[in-house]
This record gives structure tokens, sequence and C-alpha cells, in this order.
């Protein structure tokens, strides 16, 4: 067991990434091992509605040093893999994941977000939280998804290429679900932004209508559930739980005709930077294999 040779002060910043806003929560002085020296004092701690416990409280009460070392140890842990990777010349990596609706695009891009510290940028929740504020473009972005339809490309261009352009995806940055089109590609290449590898995930039809219809959110914590193959751990959770509006059988149908309409012209625009990979496997199976892809950009 390591021995507690060296005491440091330790910031521990909750990230939240919905909501684009970072904040130091918690600050304790503990002894930490001696292979922390180098570790900064600033570890942020990525994830969608990130939760913590104090470690210390009020100045008259001692904190706990278990649960403080405890905590050091997974902020040590987070921040040796996390570190945003880097290409050969030093830039950034910038990756785009496509499939159909339900490939698995924002389970892998999650994974790949938490191991390697590229921000996670979905095209769908960028277009759902526009909808959710009720100006007139979130608005014609809310009607098309309900039917199932692509939004219209001045809409989306610009919400995403809005998102990719905060700092914190100076970075890196995995994109999630985007582009979709031929006028989408054309839209963030005239805007500059060109990945490096796109991974494109491939799931038959009707393993895809079937992972959609099953699908529900929970809107406290926006964790994304299936009645059959993920269920909520209890029931107050499963009380809560709603289905998306562009999650029924006949929205899906539209959006899967849609994809495999336009599939073939992402295809055609990333050909070079394009690997294609079987989604219908084990979660981390396929991870495994989108990691080593990923990994060759990094030589």
């Amino acid at each position: 067991m390591m021995s507690l040779t060296t005491s440091i002060s330790v910031r521990i910043a909750i990230v939240r990434a919905d909501l684009h806003d970072t904040s130091v929560r918690y600050v304790a002085a503990v002894p930490v091992p001696a292979s922390l020296k180098g570790l900064s004092s600033r570890a942020h701690v990525a994830g969608k509605r990130a939760h913590a416990q104090p470690l210390t409280s009020t100045a008259n009460r001692t904190p706990d040093r278990t649960r403080i070392a405890s905590t050091i140890f997974a902020v040590q842990a987070v921040a040796a893999r996390s570190s945003p990777p880097l290409k050969p010349d030093g830039e950034p990596l910038r990756v785009i994941v496509v499939g159909a609706p339900g490939s698995g695009k924002g389970t892998q891009c999650k994974i790949i977000s938490e191991k390697l510290g590229l921000v996670h940028v979905s095209a769908g929740d960028v277009l759902r939280e526009a909808a959710a504020t009720g100006t007139s473009m979130g608005l014609r972005a809310k009607e098309c998804m309900d039917r199932g339809e692509l939004v219209p490309t001045d809409v989306a261009v610009t919400l995403v290429k809005e998102r990719l352009q905060q700092d914190d995806c100076k970075t890196g940055w995995i994109l999630d679900g985007y582009p979709r089109s031929q006028s989408q590609y054309e839209g963030l290449s005239a805007a500059g932004i060109e990945p490096e590898l796109v991974l494109l995930l491939d799931v038959p039809d009707d393993i895809i209508v079937d992972r959609v219809i099953g699908r529900r959110q929970d809107p406290v914590t926006g964790n994304i559930y299936h009645l059959t193959y993920s269920p909520p751990e209890n029931e107050e959770v499963a009380n809560r739980l709603v289905q998306r509006s562009d999650d029924t059988e006949e929205a899906v149908r539209t959006r899967l005709r849609i994809h495999h309409e336009n599939v073939g012209i992402v295809r055609a625009a990333y050909k070079n930077v394009l690997t294609e990979v079987d989604g219908d496997r084990d979660t981390m199976i396929i991870y495994e294999e989108l990691e080593q892809r990923l990994a060759l950009l990094r030589q």
C-alpha cells in the first residue's frame, strides 16, 4: 500500500458539461502520495451533471481525511487518462461519430470523452437545448425533430459551429451525430471545421427500431435508459422517465429513411478519414476498436 508522505492542497473543479460552467467547489489540505507531486492542483473531473459530496465543512470541523484521500486517488486516475490527446504536430484531436439514430453514437462518444479527455458535443443535445429556449431558431429545430426530419442547415450549422467554437473545445472535441447531409457537411467545411477521423457506426435497421422505441430519459439527471436492456435502477427513477418526442416508431423510421438517403454523402465527403465500425456488438468491444483507431492518430 502506498505511504502518505506529502501534503498538498487539491482543488477539485466540477465541470457542469451541460451548462459549460466550471467552478472550484472544494479545497482541502491532506496527505497524499509523493507520486502526486506532479499532479496539477486543479484537477478537472468532467461529466454531465457531475456531483460530489463536500470534502470539508466549516472551518471548525475536521475534514474526513479518508474520503479526501480516496477522492484524490480517483482524481489522479482521471487526470492520468483524461489529458486531451494530441496529434504528433501538437494539434488537438477532432473526431466525428456518425450513424443511424440509436446506433450507439452517444454511448461511444461519452466513453471516448471520459477516457481520452475530448469534449463531447452532441448535435442532438445542442439542437434540443436550443429548442427548449423557445427562440425562433430553436422552435424551427423542434418542429423538424418532432417529425424525424433534418433540421434546416442554416439552423443546425449555426448552432453546432457556435458550440465547437467555445473555449472548452480548443483542447479537442468529439462531435456526435453531425453532419448528416451534404449541406451540413458543406456548412462545417465552410467554417473550417475539419475532423482528423470520422467513425461510422453500422447497425441493422430492425435493431435500431427496437433500441429507439424502448429508450427513455431521466429529465433530472439526463441519463438514458432502455426499458428492456438497461432499465432504471429503482422505481423512483422509473416513474419520472420520459420518452423523447423523436423516439416514436414513426419518427425513427422517418429518421432511418433519411439516414440511408444521406449516409452515402457522408461516406464520400469524408472518404479519406472515414472508418466504418460494426455497432451491433458489446459496448466495450466497440470502444476498444475505436480507441485503437484513435491511437493511430496520436503516433
